[in-house]
């Protein structure tokens, strides 16, 4: 009995050696995949960070397109990983639910999507700033600017304050009336 376990575990060990030796190249590969990938996002990550120190452009502008950057980047890091791993049918399969999944959310979320890139160009314009006083021409409403956010606007008018999505300053105009000194 203890010499049949003996046989057992030595088969064992031979299997598992024998695996260890098919898989050791591709561990090599994807440690060193991901070694690079690292040392490189944090590159380029950081140079993002420098472009935008540089270019005074608005916070909430910085941190979207930092935060999108970092997601593309580790996005093709996974998918290089994924190929040698030799998943790529799983991998494919997941990423076409997720395209489907991600064109449901885009279209429930469009209002939103349509204010933020509307507030991100209100943002990286600055046609208009906080302290201005401006009449946004679809609402006829004039007011002084008290905020400029991702998605909506903020106007003290002589009604109180008016809070206007981004999308509905770029899609019908505004005049200013004064600029803030």
């Amino acid at each position: 009995m203890i010499e049949l376990l003996n046989v057992s575990a030595s088969q064992l060990l031979a299997q598992a050696e024998a695996l260890l030796k098919q898989a050791l190249p591709t561990i090599i590969t994807v440690v060193i995949t991901l070694i690079a990938a690292y040392i490189l996002v944090k590159t380029i990550m950081g140079a993002i960070k420098r472009f935008f120190s540089r270019a005074h452009v608005d916070s909430n502008v910085e941190l979207l397109v930092y935060n999108f950057s970092g997601y593309i980047l580790w996005f093709i890091v996974a998918t290089i990983i994924v190929g040698e791993l030799g998943l790529s049918q799983v991998f494919t399969s997941m990423l076409a639910v997720s395209a489907l999944l991600g064109m449901a959310g885009a279209l429930a979320l469009k209002d939103t999507i349509a204010n933020m890139l509307s507030g991100l160009t209100l943002l990286s314009d600055r046609d208009f700033n906080v302290g201005d006083k401006v009449k946004i021409l679809k609402i006829a409403q004039a007011g002084t600017i008290t905020d400029i956010k991702l998605t909506t606007t903020r106007l003290d008018t002589e009604n109180g304050r008016l809070i206007v999505p981004n999308s509905i300053i770029t899609d019908s105009g505004w005049k200013r009336i004064t600029k803030k000194k």
